[in-house]
């Protein structure tokens, strides 16, 4: 089983240090976002939040219910039945939905098979834990030139193998990861024409039509590999 939270921002003030100490954290993002390379963070303030000891156990017991993803894939292509192509073009989403109680999904998760993988993904507030990720006071988030923006708290909890298929993002993250491992596969912009990105008019917007398995196609985009992880058995906390 993967958790992990992602939390999607610009730039992170850390209120509780003084103006000296804020201001050399800010510098120091500021050069990373410039070097434009992925960075791993330790002694995050995430640390202090409760959610950072979230445990299958846990989950299975304090979890009212969650919308659960089931595919014979194990890589997730998302679905957008809103955009203007979606009556249009031949595709669907190649996963069900069903709501699962807490335990049921955890259970899911855990027994999962080579050939049913479960996924869930979307704003914290889902999992009705608000107690344990609604300590964000310690973070004030601004994107550059507007500083009334604010962030949002996601969460990604998936079966083993579970992949989310080729995509990029529209806004800058962090991702936390609380329990298992998470491997990122990341490429620069010039991959743009090999991946051949899908228009925002379209159901898969956002995600390429190549999924790169291939390592000589990967070696060929110059990807970088990086593995978060973190290894706990089942009912333990860190």
């Amino acid at each position: 089983m993967r958790l992990v939270l992602q939390i999607r921002f610009c730039l992170i003030c850390i209120c509780k240090y003084n103006t000296t100490v804020l201001t050399i954290i800010l510098l120091i993002i500021v050069q990373i976002a410039r070097g434009r390379v992925p960075t791993v963070f330790t002694g995050s303030p995430f640390l202090a939040w409760p959610a950072a000891n979230w445990t299958p156990s846990y989950l299975a017991t304090t979890v009212p219910f969650v919308l659960t993803k089931r595919s014979s894939k194990s890589i997730f292509k998302y679905f957008s039945k809103n955009k203007p192509l979606a009556a249009v073009v031949e595709v669907s989403k190649d996963y069900t939905e069903v709501i699962k109680s807490g335990r049921e999904f955890i259970t899911s998760i855990t027994t999962a098979s080579e050939e049913n993988f479960y996924y869930a993904s979307g704003p914290a507030e889902q999992l009705d834990l608000p107690s344990d990720v609604a300590e964000t006071d310690s973070l004030t988030v601004h994107d550059l030139g507007n500083s009334s923006s604010t962030g949002t708290v996601n969460f990604w909890i998936g079966s083993r193998s579970v992949t989310a298929h080729m995509h990029y993002d529209t806004s800058h993250n962090f991702h936390a990861v609380v329990y298992g491992r998470k491997r990122f596969l990341l490429m620069p912009p010039s991959a743009n024409q090999e991946l051949k990105l899908y228009p925002c008019i379209h159901p898969y917007y956002r995600q390429a039509k190549t999924q790169l398995q291939r390592p000589v196609l990967c070696k060929k985009l110059s990807c970088i590999l990086v593995t978060l992880s973190i290894s706990l058995p089942i009912g333990s906390t860190r």
